[in-house]
């Protein structure tokens, strides 16, 4: 008899192609996922994948069996709304993992909807990477910035965020060229967030790095003090009256504001609620604003 378990480790492993990678995105070990589609395998009487140097690829019994496994996936995604419409009330525990590189900036807005339904308790998890914490079924929904979605994940794109250096308000910022500023940087196990990239590329070698940081706060913390100078994401540093964009620096427009699900596990009537929640009150507050540009209605949905 199929299992689902089974069908959801062979997806996984379709989507990256590479059973280490899959492994990977699921929490699990490399053999955990192996023996998923050996007993998978066994059901269909016929090897699923193909070997070759760039991965792993579905032979043509394994085509059909994703083909059969999507419409699956999507039929639970279905039956898990419909559920939810018959559920009146809004209950559960929901994790949300936000990007440490926006973090505490939006926790207003997901401590709001803990305080509309009292019923619910809502974990928060401030990460380098939401999307590692999704795949690791370690998180219900995720705020991340993101170029693009992976396809494994179901998401709505809230819009594209911008880019800009800024110092301290009050202090002396003389110069534009990036060696002689006093800069603040992303700790090493941070070196894979957007913000970080851009230093990467275009803060010189030879510049001076007087801090390092792993999260939104620290950030604007150290940037809020002396003459140090970092760049931020604008929609959520120009509120703030402690800083000061600094001109002369291109920047522009790094990355998109993503609401992210995994698509392999439908959200139930909870967590649906917080992601239409989250959405419609991000949006809200960014609209208008400074570094924000609203996603066109066809880029809402997968």
């Amino acid at each position: 008899m199929l299992d689902w378990d089974d069908l959801r480790f062979f997806l996984v492993a379709v989507d990256f192609g590479s059973y280490q990678k899959a492994a990977k995105a699921l929490g699990v070990n490399r053999t955990t996922v192996g023996r998923r589609v050996e007993e998978l395998e066994k059901c269909v009487g016929s090897p699923l994948f193909r070997q070759s140097a760039s991965g792993y690829h579905p032979t043509e019994a394994g085509l059909e069996v994703l083909k059969c496994a999507r419409q699956l996936e999507k039929h639970i995604a279905q039956l898990t709304k419909a559920l939810v419409k018959n559920k009146e009330s809004v209950e559960g525990h929901v994790r949300v993992a936000i990007a440490a590189e926006l973090g505490s900036d939006l926790l207003p807005e997901v401590m709001k909807f803990q305080q509309k339904y009292a019923e619910v308790t809502v974990e928060i998890l401030i990460v380098c990477d939401p999307v590692i914490a999704l795949t690791q079924r370690k998180a219900d929904i995720a705020l991340g910035v993101l170029r693009s979605k992976p396809e494994y994940l179901s998401g709505r794109c809230l819009g594209g965020l911008s880019r800009a250096v800024y110092g301290a308000a009050g202090a002396s910022h003389p110069s534009v060229d990036s060696a002689q500023l006093n800069w603040v940087g992303w700790s090493e196990s941070m070196k894979g967030c957007m913000l970080a990239s851009w230093m990467s590329s275009n803060v010189k070698e030879n510049a001076r790095i007087a801090s390092w940081v792993d999260s939104w706060a620290a950030l604007k913390a150290a940037t809020q003090t002396g003459n140090n100078v970092a760049v931020m994401w604008q929609a959520f540093a120009e509120p703030d009256q402690g800083l000061v964009q600094l001109p002369g620096f291109v920047t522009g427009q790094g990355a998109d504001l993503w609401l992210l699900s995994l698509e392999a596990m439908p959200l139930d009537a909870c967590k649906q609620e917080m992601f239409e929640f989250l959405s419609s009150c991000l949006k809200q507050k960014l609209t208008n604003g400074p570094g924000f540009i609203p996603a066109e209605p066809a880029l809402h949905h997968r």
